[in-house]
């Protein structure tokens, strides 16, 4: 940023002038200087994280049908490190401010940080931009990924000779060291940024309309699905999908904001103007990038937390209801509860259906309350049967389970030291619905309460052929 020699009394508002420039280029680098160290270590853990994660559930990882998004997701992780790193390298420079002017050494070795470390995270922010539009424009993740070495390489094969062919213009660029020359400012740094900015633009453009499509990243129904796994697998990868969008679309937004300054002053002071508030915008907001990238990714991450708790209390809310209806499924009697007195089951013979049952009154007590239930068992000692179907029509078409139900009712009067008169018998094809399908559903439905009622649960269960 040089500022043209003023004499006599414009001098000392020229000095003024650039003290001020000194102390905002030092005060932005040293912002941007902590807040890309900190996305190095946030970043950088987060990326060993997942690696080892990954390495620790390898077996489930390349089964499972996210295991592409997460991949995809790393990749951006990856060149996000990246572009942190080359711009720590130019905000440490940028801090340095005019400190190194003097030394020559210094001088040159500030110039080659904010020369290559500022270019190379702009051609970073390109990648972001380009990986961006793949993954949401195209919907390639497979794609990006397999793209992202290629990015690697096309940072240092344009970065680094044009930061050595810029060495010759290195020199006293008044706020700092670097290119001194404004026509090289051009040729090695201001048109290649100009380019990467335009594409920026486009490319954020096109995502933000292919995103704001139905079904697409943006798109508020697309979260408004349940069921499946498949669905799940799906809404992982919209809201993957959505996070690269706004959090990868912020970023590389960051670096046309703070570009846009930079160079609409250049612009203006080779069109002839020296425009102080220019000047002083360039200087704070271009080193201030890695600052607002971590307040970028403060934000990403304050949101993921955010859902992850919103999921933690949801899914303790889910718990809760299972807690709450399992409790009254167990308390609620949707359909009548039917014993039959043992001596009554046992006279009959065979299994008899519920409706043959009714209509022969071999059923009693029928209890519609859950009061009226509880009193009754307290008073009179009852068994559940539960037992198997062996035949298409009838659950006990060869009647052994039968034989073994009146066998085990008579063993466990004995045992208890209580008579077969007093005994009640609850049992599937006896006290459930057949004929009607609703009201056996409601019987079904409040099995629960039949079983947790019983004093004693019974399962018959002998080896047996089922009729053909």
């Amino acid at each position: 940023l040089r500022v043209p020699y003023a004499m006599g009394a414009g001098l000392s508002q020229q000095r003024g002038q650039e003290r001020w420039l000194q102390v905002a280029a030092g005060a932005s680098g040293s912002l941007s200087s902590i807040g890309n160290a900190l996305l190095l270590l946030i970043v950088g853990w987060n990326l060993c994280k997942g690696y080892l994660a990954q390495v620790a559930e390898k077996d489930l990882v390349t089964t499972s049908r996210m295991a592409g998004t997460h991949a995809s997701s790393a990749t951006t992780e990856r060149l996000f490190f990246t572009l942190s790193a080359c711009d720590f390298v130019a905000s440490v420079c940028f801090a340095f401010a005019d400190a190194a002017i003097g030394d020559v050494a210094l001088c040159e070795a500030q110039a080659y940080g904010i020369q290559f470390g500022l270019l190379a995270a702009a051609m970073y922010s390109l990648a972001l931009s380009l990986d961006l539009a793949i993954h949401i424009c195209l919907n390639q993740p497979a794609l990006a990924r397999r793209l992202e070495p290629l990015w690697h390489v096309l940072v240092w094969v344009v970065t680094l000779p044009v930061s050595i062919a810029a060495a010759d213009a290195f020199g006293d660029a008044t706020i700092w060291c670097w290119i001194v020359d404004p026509v090289s400012q051009f040729s090695y740094f201001y048109y290649i940024v100009i380019v990467i900015w335009c594409i920026n633009a486009a490319l954020l453009l096109a995502t933000w309309f292919v995103a704001k499509r139905p079904g697409g990243a943006l798109d508020p129904t697309a979260l408004n699905t349940s069921g499946s796994s498949t669905t799940v697998d799906h809404l992982g990868s919209v809201r993957l999908r959505r996070r690269l969008v706004v959090r990868q679309g912020q970023l590389v937004l960051a670096f046309n904001f703070v570009m846009m300054f930079g160079l609409l002053n250049r612009l203006t002071f080779r069109l002839g103007r020296d425009i102080f508030v220019l000047r002083l915008l360039h200087t704070i907001f271009v080193p201030l990038w890695g600052f607002l990238n971590l307040l970028i990714y403060s934000l990403d991450l304050t949101h993921r937390f955010g859902m992850a708790e919103a999921a933690r209390k949801r899914e303790r809310n889910a718990r809760q209801e299972r807690v709450r209806a399992a409790i009254n499924s167990v308390l609620t009697v949707k359909f009548s509860v039917c014993f039959m007195p043992f001596q009554h089951f046992r006279k009959a013979g065979t299994l008899l259906s519920h409706e043959q049952a009714r209509d022969r009154h071999l059923l009693g007590p029928v209890l519609d309350m859950h009061a009226q239930c509880i009193e009754f068992v307290r008073g009179h000692p009852t068994v559940f049967f539960s037992h198997q179907w062996s035949g298409f029509g009838h659950p006990d078409p060869s009647g052994k389970q039968f034989e073994l139900m009146v066998k085990a009712g008579l063993e466990l009067c004995a045992q208890e030291r209580f008579q077969p008169s007093e005994l009640y018998v609850w049992c599937d094809y006896c006290s459930v619905p057949q004929a009607n399908p609703y009201t056996q559903s409601l019987s079904i439905a409040t099995l629960g309460v039949y079983a947790s009622l019983c004093e004693y649960f019974v399962v018959i269960a002998p080896p047996i052929k089922h009729d053909p």
